[in-house]
């Protein structure tokens, strides 16, 4: 179980902006909700942001470019760009732990 300093059963809540969806856009919503799926199983909530349908969403959190995820819960908030290929980079940035292999 990742090291989330929060009580069992309480969601992480994870924004990502996107532009569009084409192939890079895509590919970093697959890698994202895989690696949420094996992290934190049933423990998140994903909102995905296309700015395309969606442009005025870009001020609410100051996003300047694309893909850019934000970490808004818990604190403290933080903020992620590219694919989200690299699992351990994107926990490390999320502040989580891998889970323990079985």
């Amino acid at each position: 179980m990742p090291d989330s300093g929060r009580p069992h059963g309480e969601p992480f809540y994870f924004r990502l902006y996107v532009n569009g969806m084409n192939g890079n856009s895509s590919q970093a919503v697959a890698n994202l909700q895989s690696l949420l799926e094996t992290q934190l199983p049933e423990q998140f909530d994903l909102e995905v942001l296309n700015i395309v349908e969606n442009p005025e969403a870009l001020d609410e959190d100051d996003v300047l470019a694309t893909p850019t995820l934000i970490k808004k819960l818990p604190e403290p908030v933080s903020r992620l760009l590219g694919d989200f290929s690299n699992q351990d980079a994107v926990l490390a940035g999320m502040g989580l732990q891998p889970k323990a292999q079985t």
